[in-house]
């Protein structure tokens, strides 16, 4: 027998706020007035393929705004990619969290956590610095690529670090000495 999931339609696995449905091809203006505002908000450019969706110039740049929702403990976090200001991508993310964040340990922050999980383990960090063309090299690119470096001060036993990101994701982490 098949699980039920999988007989449900696309739109029952999607963001529900309230009664309303976010469905791929919808505004942010239309997405904002039914979910309200999303806990954080950025932009990510990145080379073609590598966006949520094609240009329509060979080598141009993909600009992508990411929206991040987070409902709590007891639900999964919510990662809407909007391309020219329509929503184009909806991924759910782990587990959400309440306050600003806990205390931050290291080792619970690894490669492939996303920015909105590592904002629910560590909060917002000390400092943030955008590095476009980075990452451009090593992936190919013909076109900026953002790679992106938050920084989280030392507190109490654990030591400062530095956690590198691409488009959204934690790609690195290292002390700070």
């Amino acid at each position: 027998m098949a699980p039920l999931a999988l007989l449900l339609p696309r739109s029952a696995w999607a963001l529900r706020c309230g009664t309303y449905i976010v469905q791929q091809g919808e505004t942010r203006a239309q997405v904002r007035g039914d979910c309200g505002a999303p806990f954080f908000m950025d932009r990510y450019v990145g080379h073609p393929g590598v966006g949520v969706t094609s240009p329509a110039e060979p080598g141009a740049a993909v600009v992508s705004e990411v929206w991040y929702y987070n409902f709590g403990p007891q639900c999964l976090m919510v990662r809407l990619d909007f391309s020219g200001g329509v929503l184009a991508r909806e991924r759910m993310l782990g587990h959400g969290f309440t306050g600003q964040g806990g205390s931050c340990d290291f080792n619970d922050i690894t490669t492939g956590l996303s920015v909105a999980g590592l904002i629910g383990r560590c909060g917002f960090p000390a400092s943030r610095g955008r590095n476009p063309l980075a990452t451009a090299v090593a992936l190919g690119a013909q076109a900026p690529a953002w790679g992106e470096a938050w920084t989280y001060p030392a507190e109490g036993s654990v030591a400062a670090f530095r956690a590198q990101l691409q488009d959204g994701w934690v790609t690195d982490v290292q002390f700070v000495r």
